[in-house]
């Protein structure tokens, strides 16, 4: 049993002017963060053009965003179909290689709606989000940035986790 997430594969990468080839490579975390990030923006009543308008003096796109995550393992998947396919083939030739970095769940929104605020990402295992969402309040508070977009994601993506948590007597 689980909680689990309907049609957390479907992305529409031409929306976001990705090419679908480019998007394969990309962690689901960061599609479903970028997904969720467009729809609190048109839900808060924005758009990309609006979030450029310079408020009190400072520059254009001074919006910060923040995210918190937690278990980048879609790599897992790139390390897996390498090990099947070399296995079959009998040989290490082929290797497939899904790059991660949890810095770029956070820097593709902010590439994606031009913003100029400041944009991390952060994992603090369980308290991700919550420090994420201090971190967005500080930096409104210290004027760093006028707005900012924050949450967390974390996705179940590979049985690995599982095998960890319990080596680890977390579950």
């Amino acid at each position: 049993w689980g909680g689990f997430i309907a049609g957390v594969d479907e992305f529409d990468p031409l929306f976001f002017g990705i090419s679908p080839l480019e998007a394969e490579m990309v962690d689901p975390q960061e599609r479903l963060f970028l997904q969720h990030a467009w729809m609190a923006v048109e839900d808060a009543g924005y758009t990309r053009n609006t979030l450029q308008i310079p408020h009190d003096g400072d520059l254009k796109g001074q919006v910060g965003v923040y995210v918190g995550v937690m278990y980048s393992e879609y790599q897992l998947f790139g390390a897996q179909v390498s090990a099947q396919s070399n296995a079959q083939k009998g040989s290490r030739e082929k290797r497939i290689g899904v790059p991660g970095s949890y810095a770029s769940v956070a820097n593709r929104v902010s590439y994606i709606f031009n913003l100029h605020g400041p944009s991390m990402t952060l994992d603090t295992m369980c308290s991700s989000s919550s420090v994420a969402i201090h971190l967005a309040c500080e930096s409104i508070n210290n004027g760093d940035c006028q707005m900012a977009l924050t949450g967390g994601v974390n996705l179940s993506l590979h049985p690995f986790k599982y095998y960890k948590l319990c080596d680890s007597n977390f579950l």
